[in-house]
């Protein structure tokens, strides 16, 4: 047979509870609206090749900018990608192709847009990579983005006979 605790007992275990609330929620901080650091979308590319556009948002917008690149999916990063198509982002930039190779501008937000052409059979896997450009990425991985390109199916045409 159990004893039930008195109104003081009672009143005493939850003053202690409501003490023990406060002092964790003061001690837990709230996530942040949304996750800090570099972030790639692409677009989709048929199997039989053709071009997806790069979008990044979060970068660093300070020299020496990214490199991005397409290369094969599964790699370790930009460098080991064996990248088929690199362009360099950084503020200052231009779009085009000169002596430091194909550029695009990056914004003083960090963002930026660039075209990477994917060649034909696709199916075998792609991903786009960044890092940041001229080497410094073996040494500062903070820029390092993996974003595998998906690959859409070759579009089917249907002849009708002509009658």
């Amino acid at each position: 047979m159990t004893t039930p605790l008195g109104a003081p007992a009672r009143r005493l275990i939850s003053l202690f509870l409501a003490a023990l609330l406060a002092v964790a929620g003061a001690l837990i901080l709230p996530a942040p609206a949304h996750a800090a650091g570099p972030v790639v979308t692409t677009t989709p590319v048929y199997a039989a090749g053709g071009t997806v556009t790069v979008t990044g948002s979060g970068f660093t917008a300070a020299s020496p900018g990214v490199y991005i690149g397409l290369g094969a999916a599964g790699a370790s990063g930009f460098y080991t990608s064996g990248a088929t198509d690199t362009v360099w982002a950084a503020p200052g930039n231009v779009e085009g192709d000169g002596a430091a190779g194909r550029t695009t501008p990056m914004t003083a937000e960090g963002t930026f847009t660039a075209t990477l052409t994917v060649p034909a059979g696709a199916d075998a896997g792609f991903a786009v990579y960044t890092s940041k450009a001229h080497g410094q990425g073996f040494s500062d991985p903070s820029q390092d983005t993996v974003t595998d390109v998906s690959v859409l199916p070759a579009p089917s045409v249907t002849a009708a006979p002509i009658s």
